[in-house]
This record gives structure tokens, C-alpha cells and sequence, in this order.
């Protein structure tokens, strides 16, 4: 999402304004974290140029054939909220109304980086969200440790996830341990 008031006229108007860019980032050659920023940060910079363009008008010139099941051209939203996040909770499933199969908004809080999760739950339970969240901790951690490492390199499972599938290889029950 952007906020698209990236005119003067529309500055200190009253309304919403947001429109939805969509990205798509290159992976391939399996780049350095960095370079992955580098690349979305050029992508994210070509999309803001072209941000004018109402989502739905691009919607109606690219897809041909709608499924009212899900959100046309993409199923997960990242949202990084630079007025930061309101909420502690990595994990959301209850009542919410979610138009999207993922979506994800992270953003500067008082105690580091905060987030939130909101999910279909006809795709994904709590347990299985409360891990990915982990498993995002995991990633941003260890690339914020060693940016010049190959994203194929960086650890997506918790210590006790990897020591539990181990245990697992040597014959033992898998069983995941708890989420926190």
C-alpha cells in the first residue's frame, strides 16, 4: 500500500487516498540479502514512479478472467508501516475480515521492530502462522547479522525446530516443540 499523496493538491486533503502497488522481486542466481535489498529497493522505486495508476485499473487491463475467491495478481500483502505498528501481536486469526491469503505489516515500535499477522483461516491455523512469524524472526535476524549472506543460506527454523528435526533423522517422534 502507499499512501499516494505524492501531489501538493492532494497533501492536505481529507480522505483516503491508499493505493495497492504490485512487486515482484527477482531471486534468482540466489543474491546476498543485500543485493535482494538492493533489487527490491529498484523495484519498489520503478513501481512508486507508475503509483498514479488505480489498482483496479490495472486489474481490469491485466486480468482476464476473475476468481471472486481471491485477491487478483497476488495473495500476500507486506506492508512496512514507517509511522510503526499499534500492535504487539505477531499472530491475528479471530473475526477479522482478511481480503488477502497472507498479510503482513511490520513497522518501527518502541521496544525494535513489531508486526502483525493476518491470515485466511481456511488456509492457515494459529500454530502454523505463530511459526512463520518465528521463522521471519529467524531471517531478518540472521541477515541483519550478516547481510552479505546468500538468502539460500539464511536459517528460516527456530534452534529448537532444527533440534527437534534432528533428533527425528536419529529415530526420535517428531514432535515440534510448543509455540511460543
Amino acid at each position: 500500500p502507499v499512501a499516494n499523496r505524492n501531489r501538493a493538491e492532494t497533501e492536505d486533503l481529507i480522505g483516503f487516498f491508499v493505493n495497492t502497488l504490485v512487486l515482484r522481486t527477482d531471486l534468482s542466481g540466489d543474491p546476498t540479502f543485500a543485493e535482494l535489498l538492493a533489487r527490491v529497493r529498484e523495484t519498489a522505486l520503478g513501481a512508486y514512479a507508475h503509483q498514479d495508476l488505480p489498482f483496479e485499473q490495472l486489474v481490469e487491463e491485466l486480468v482476464v478472467e476473475r476468481d471472486r475467491s481471491r485477491s487478483p495478481l497476488f495473495q500476500v500483502l507486506f506492508n512496512y508501516d514507517t509511522a510503526g505498528t499499534d500492535k504487539s501481536d505477531v499472530a491475528t486469526g479471530g473475526p477479522l475480515t482478511v481480503s488477502f491469503d497472507l498479510a503482513v505489516r511490520l513497522g518501527d515500535g518502541d521496544d525494535g521492530l513489531t508486526g502483525e499477522f493476518q491470515y485466511s483461516t481456511a488456509l492457515f491455523d494459529a500454530a502454523t502462522v505463530e511459526r512463520m512469524a518465528g521463522h521471519l524472526v529467524e531471517l531478518l535476524g540472521a541477515a541483519a547479522e550478516n547481510p552479505e549472506r546468500r538468502i539460500g543460506e539464511l536459517p528460516l527454523l527456530t534452534a529448537a525446530e532444527r533440534d527437534a528435526l534432528v533428533r527425528q533423522c536419529h529415530g526420535a517422534p517428531a514432535v515440534l516443540p510448543p509455540v511460543a
